[in-house]
């Protein structure tokens, strides 16, 4: 299996991501994943052979969020010697039906470019539909390649419904008018505060997010060395909006690591509750373009809201970000599903 991840990252016209030397996987980690996968009843691994002979993969993602359990990722590879040969159809065809059957799943998505015609015909004749036309996320050298997400919802099947608790509001203090805010770069030392804001965040009942509710399992350690991670990247950048030495908001962007899609970064942002509508999202999103047009690297910022929010998805307009297409069904939250958008900028 590695060795055909390997002989895909060698082609030169192949459409995958990947380029030598990225996948640094080993074999021990690979059969520990897929100890994993067989263990979760939203994820599965296939394989088509002919003997001895390895002729493709499939695998089956869901996420870890119990908003989203419902909703698993595909990804898919055939040796370049068994294309055309019928081997991507019996993989797909497979894993659609072992996923219509499973208990949890009623949404499988996947990502194509634009310029594979086969594959989206192959994927359409299943039941695929298109639903985002993503503006070069991937780049090969100095070209810009575009992506289509395409989702399949098994709409005969009935989510099943977990236990959420309401979220309690979290005292974040009240605001004293006219009270500065500055934004600036975020440090190291900023580890605490922007902590205590996303756990807020999830406990804020005026906001409905993916982890809306749950509580903060991170351990303090982890969140540290995720943002010097950010921090030390050429293509991330986190900023703080602080008020009286407290942070009262922040906003995120951080690129892939993989060469080809390094130019894309994924961009979170929150502010807490009692300084929203002073125009600090919006001072935030300018100051994170800045850098991100200053650094040379990022040429897209990413983004995903809930289509029912109207305030949010308002400020992003504003702010140049285009709506590039609906996530049916993408999470299942307070007892029914909510779409999500897809929304992006491109930088010049």
């Amino acid at each position: 299996m590695l060795a055909l991840v390997h002989a895909l990252a060698a082609e030169t016209d192949v459409d995958v991501p990947l380029e030598p030397g990225e996948f640094t996987i080993t074999v021990e980690q690979e059969r520990s994943l897929l100890r994993e996968y067989a263990d979760r009843e939203n994820a599965a691994f296939f394989t088509a052979w002919r003997g001895e002979e390895l002729l493709g993969m499939l695998n089956l993602d869901a996420s870890r969020l119990h908003s989203g359990r419902h909703r698993a990722m595909l990804g898919m590879s055939v040796a370049r010697a068994s294309r055309g040969q019928g081997v991507g159809r019996a993989l797909l065809e497979h894993a659609v039906d072992w996923a219509r059957q499973t208990r949890l799943l009623t949404r499988i998505e996947l990502d194509v470019y634009v310029r594979n015609a086969p594959a989206r015909h192959l994927y359409e004749s299943v039941g695929f539909e298109e639903e985002v036309q993503r503006r070069a996320p991937v780049w090969e050298g100095e070209t810009p390649v575009d992506s289509i997400l395409m989702g399949l919802c098994f709409d005969d099947k009935a989510p099943v419904a977990y236990r959420q608790d309401p979220p309690e509001a979290d005292d974040a203090g009240a605001v004293r008018e006219h009270v500065p805010v500055t934004i600036r770069d975020a440090t190291a030392e900023d580890a605490e505060g922007l902590m205590a804001l996303w756990r807020a965040q999830r406990s804020d009942p005026a906001l409905l997010t993916p982890t809306a509710g749950l509580p903060w399992k991170e351990r303090p350690e982890a969140f540290r060395e995720r943002l010097q991670s950010t921090l030390d990247a050429e293509n991330g950048h986190v900023l703080v909006a602080e008020a009286e030495g407290r942070v009262v908001g922040t906003v995120e962007g951080r690129g892939h690591q993989r060469r080809r899609m390094c130019r894309e970064a994924l961009v979170a942002i929150g502010v807490a509750a009692p300084w929203r509508g002073r125009g600090i999202g919006r001072r935030l999103l300018a100051a994170l373009e800045k850098r991100a047009r200053d650094g040379g690297i990022i040429r897209r910022l990413m983004l995903w809201v809930y289509a029912e929010n109207e305030p949010a998805l308002g400020l992003y307009r504003s702010c140049g970000y285009e709506v590039e297409g609906r996530i049916r069904n993408a999470w299942f939250q307070r007892g029914r599903y909510h779409d999500e958008l897809m929304l992006a900028k491109l930088l010049d």
